[in-house]
């Protein structure tokens, strides 16, 4: 290691191309992954609270309208990168607000298939999870950036 010079894999060039785009892989995949699980776990388990398919329509519905305005908001200040801008420097300002609106399309992934597992009602499933995942697949890094 040569003083002064950082090693290589590391500083914001780095993280730039791999940190950020590699969280957006890792939570695609793991939201995929725990639609996969659950439905796995439910095929032991008898539903656990049907009689509560109402009140987790009703909290899936708020949770839904929530996430909607919260990432509508955060998208909204993700700007393009500009012909010719630093991609790094792109990511350092806008890569947690990205990762902030993947969190919370894997969240709605988890409330839809929690839910679904307490009801095992599809109208839980469905629109939570399918919302979720396509907004991984939609709002992709390579999406975020070009605008």
């Amino acid at each position: 290691m040569i003083p002064g010079v950082p090693a290589q894999g590391s500083g914001p060039e780095w993280s730039a191309r791999s940190v950020y785009p590699g969280a957006h892989a890792v939570l695609t995949v793991s939201a995929i992954a725990i639609v996969a699980v659950f439905v796995a776990v439910a095929r032991t388990f008898p539903p656990s609270a049907p009689e509560l398919t109402t009140v987790l329509r009703v909290a899936g519905a708020l949770e839904f309208l929530t996430v909607v305005v919260v990432m509508k908001l955060l998208t909204g200040q993700i700007e393009p990168l500009g012909a010719g801008g630093d991609v790094a420097l792109w990511w350092a300002t806008h890569g947690p607000r990205a990762l902030v609106v993947w969190a919370l399309a894997e969240g709605t992934v988890v409330v839809g298939s929690a839910f679904w597992f307490l009801a095992r009602d599809l109208a839980l499933l469905i629109p939570l999870a399918g919302f979720g995942i396509g907004a991984l697949l939609w709002m992709r890094p390579g999406r975020l950036v070009s605008g």
